[in-house]
């Protein structure tokens, strides 16, 4: 268990460019990047940055190849106290809760000296 904190500067795009345009139409420039050609409205993007509280609930498996060597998988989540972490803030019912991130990873380790 690790409790810490993250900073995050995060800009999301949309894969369809007019759900990114109607929904920045409908809530602005104060959740969203409008990208203008020509001074016309072609694409837009989230974007937000700040600090965050995390919990990191985990767990790990190691198995000792020898001395110098270990070979792990961890999984895990990362609670944090906000909601701009992954990019998609609007106040809607659906989006009102904190980000979670889900961590896995696999890894080898070595010890570098006795």
């Amino acid at each position: 268990m690790a409790i810490g904190g993250i900073t995050f500067n995060t800009t999301r795009g949309f894969f369809n460019n007019e759900t990114a345009l109607s929904l920045c139409n409908k809530w602005g420039d104060e959740y969203f990047v409008p990208v203008r050609e020509g001074g016309e409205l072609v694409d837009a993007k989230m974007k937000s940055s700040g600090i965050a509280a995390t919990l990191a609930p985990s767990l790990k498996i190691a198995f000792v190849i020898n001395y110098w060597m270990k070979l792990y998988a961890t999984t895990g989540f990362v609670y944090t106290n906000s909601d701009q972490l992954d990019g998609f803030f609007i106040p809607l019912e659906s989006n009102d809760d904190n980000d979670v991130i889900q961590v896995s990873q696999i890894g080898i380790s070595f010890k570098l000296r006795k």
